[in-house]
C-alpha cells in the first residue's frame, strides 16, 4: 500500500506535463474533426446518437 501510494505521488507529480500534454492532444484532435466533419456537435450534443 505504502509502495503504491507513494508511486501515485510521484507519478502525479513528474507525469503532470506529460498528462497535460496528453490532454492537449485530445483537444487539439477533436478541433481537428470538428473542422473536418462539423457533425461532431451534433453527436456531443445528442450523446452520440446522432442520425
Amino acid at each position: 500500500m505504502t509502495r503504491r501510494h507513494t508511486h501515485v505521488y510521484v507519478d502525479q507529480s513528474n507525469g503532470f506535463p506529460v498528462a497535460f500534454k496528453g490532454v492537449y492532444l485530445i483537444i487539439v484532435y477533436a478541433l481537428v474533426q470538428f473542422g473536418k466533419r462539423g457533425s461532431t456537435v451534433s453527436q456531443v450534443s445528442t450523446g452520440g446518437k446522432a442520425s
